[in-house]
């Protein structure tokens, strides 16, 4: 990919021009003709065309007055609550029957549902590079509850396992997909429980050959600071936690490559507390490319050097974006200016 394309340039592009002209086409002309003839279809037409009007308005792009309003915001996302999610529910439940006869198709449709997601939300999503076509332990920071609704696209659609904390599955959306895609492990608790878990990941990786290993394929996500940054972090100027060892460790003996990536974006969307409401943003995703670490090499060291460029990588991003916001504001000022002037007149 080229250097800051939009992940869905072509389709949301399209569909930036295309859905808001046919909904309004429907609340201008299709609703007051039905309600002309006063049929039962009146009140579900006109309230799904609001609806999704309103959701559209969420991406921000028609009218920047709304880009900061945090109540719209709020009764966006009650609205995609309500309305959308039980439609991307169904969509998962779909993608999850279909794993029993493909597992291929299942995580294109993993994938699909969380582009549709991405899409509702009004999230803009900016990448530069890709991950290696090589089978990999791939690593980024972690911000944002919104992380693990976003995964596949971080991942493709090829197959991929994520390693999660198993509190995690008090949600519901982690709980259902985490089930075929996730792999628990435990940090507390039994020794027992923690050797189980971190066996079976071994296993996955090739590490120890154990009557799982036939299941050895596909990617692995870590998120090795081994939870979310929080917003008083970011306000002390720590952009990525320190990164622990066990993802460089696990990647070492199993001879696969790690591959990491900077994530700039998903904190302003929904941060991990303070916030119920989703804030649409652009999230950018740079990977920076893998490496393989030889046994020579000290995992520890190896991990401090990829925090070292993730974070300044992190650091990069998070600038560029402040100066494009200055530019922006900038620019709306000019134009509100401008018609204040001309409405003197």
């Amino acid at each position: 990919m080229e250097p800051n394309e939009r992940y869905l340039s072509r389709v949301k592009t399209l569909s930036m021009f295309i859905i808001p002209v046919f909904i309004l086409a429907i609340l201008i002309i299709l609703a007051p003709y039905i309600i002309a003839k006063a049929t039962i279809y009146v009140t579900p037409i006109v309230f799904i065309s609001v609806i999704m009007f309103v959701l559209i308005l969420r991406s921000k792009k028609y009218f920047p007055i709304i880009r900061k309003m945090k109540f719209f915001d709020q009764i966006a996302t009650v609205i995609s609550w309500c309305i959308i999610l039980p439609v991307m529910l169904v969509m998962l439940l779909f993608a999850i029957i279909v794993r029993f006869f493909s597992e291929k198709l299942f995580y294109a449709l993993l994938w699909l549902v969380s582009v549709t997601v991405v899409f509702v939300m009004g999230i803009d999503i900016k990448t530069k590079g890709s991950l290696p076509p090589i089978r990999c332990i791939f690593i980024f920071n972690h911000t944002s509850n919104i992380d693990d609704i976003i995964n596949p696209i971080f991942m493709g659609r090829t197959p991929w396992k994520v390693v999660f904390e198993p509190k995690a599955k008090r949600i519901v959306y982690v709980k259902w997909v985490v089930k075929f895609i996730g792999i628990p492990l435990e940090r507390q608790g039994k020794a027992r429980d923690k050797k189980k878990t971190g066996d079976y990941i071994k296993s996955f990786l090739g590490i120890e050959q154990t009557s799982n290993s036939k299941k050895s394929r596909g990617n692995l996500l870590i998120f090795p600071e081994g939870g979310r940054l929080s917003p008083e972090e970011r306000k002390d100027d720590i952009m990525v936690k320190p990164f622990k060892p066990r993802a460089f460790i696990w990647a070492q003996e199993s001879g696969l490559p790690i591959a990491f990536a900077a994530v700039d974006g998903p904190m302003n969307i929904l941060p991990k507390h303070g916030q119920w409401w989703l804030s649409p943003q652009t999230i950018t995703i740079h990977y920076l490319g893998s490496t393989i670490i030889s046994k020579e090499q000290d995992a520890k060291v190896v991990a401090e050097d990829i925090w070292k460029l993730v974070e300044a990588e992190v650091r990069l991003i998070d600038s560029v974006k402040k100066e494009d916001e200055k530019l922006q504001d900038e620019r709306e000022e000019k134009i509100f200016t401008g018609m204040n002037r001309a409405s003197r007149f």
